[in-house]
């Protein structure tokens, strides 16, 4: 996804968990240096620039650029000054998309924020008008990264679960669902064996010492 047009030069670091990867482009090693953290599935990638004080690890990520869509805000307060403060429901404003500032929608706004990952994202709000009146508004999230139920802090699925479940195994359908609804964690002597998964399931044998065997299908149920 880095290399369109261009090969990279890429030198793994095994050992410091890291790798010195050289992109020619300009402008798309600037768009990677201003996104700086990245996903492959579950996994999570902090890019910087190199430099002779460089190091492998990567700073506490205590905001992110999110995109969030307002439900409920009212077309008088569809300007840059309203949707700034509908936005800040969530965090600090940064800009809003071409379908936002054409009113594509009357009734959802998107808007870019740089949100705080130390608290929960909100799920609705409140716009209050000089006059007293309350707007309700709900606010979803075409993506999140994942994060630690316990501190809310940015984290990669493993490190979720070995903080929260130490020693404990487990399995996700993230290879089938970038969101990976579907967590299963087992401990020992119980072993798992995934059979099948698909975005909203996954099916699996269970086998229980000395010789109990069974077909488990964990099902995640949408909210429609």
């Amino acid at each position: 996804m880095w290399g369109k047009g261009s090969k990279l030069e890429i030198h793994l670091q095994p050992l410091k968990r890291s790798a010195l990867v050289r992109v020619p482009n300009d402008y798309i090693r600037g768009k990677i240096l201003e996104k700086k953290l990245w996903y492959v599935e579950t996994s999570m990638f902090y890019a910087s620039q190199w430099g002779d004080d460089s190091t492998a690890s990567y700073p506490e990520i205590t905001s992110i650029p999110l995109w969030a869509h307002l439900h409920g805000v009212p077309f008088d307060l569809r300007t840059k000054e309203g949707l700034s403060h509908a936005a800040a429901l969530v965090g600090e404003p940064i800009e809003t998309d071409d379908y936002t500032k054409n009113v594509s929608s009357l009734n959802v706004a998107h808007v870019k924020v740089e949100a705080n990952l130390l608290k929960p994202l909100p799920s609705s709000g409140e716009l209050v008008r000089e006059s007293g009146e309350i707007i309700p508004v709900d606010i979803e999230y075409p993506w999140t990264p994942p994060s630690c139920s316990h501190c809310y802090r940015i984290e990669n699925l493993s490190r979720i679960m070995r903080k929260i479940c130490p020693g404990w195994s487990y399995t996700s359908n993230h290879a089938s669902d970038s969101s990976g609804r579907v967590i299963l964690i087992w401990n020992n002597p119980v072993s798992v064996q995934v059979l099948h998964q698909s975005g909203y399931t996954i099916t699996c044998e269970v086998s229980l010492p000395p010789a109990t065997k069974f077909i488990h299908t964990a099902v995640y149920a949408p909210n429609t």
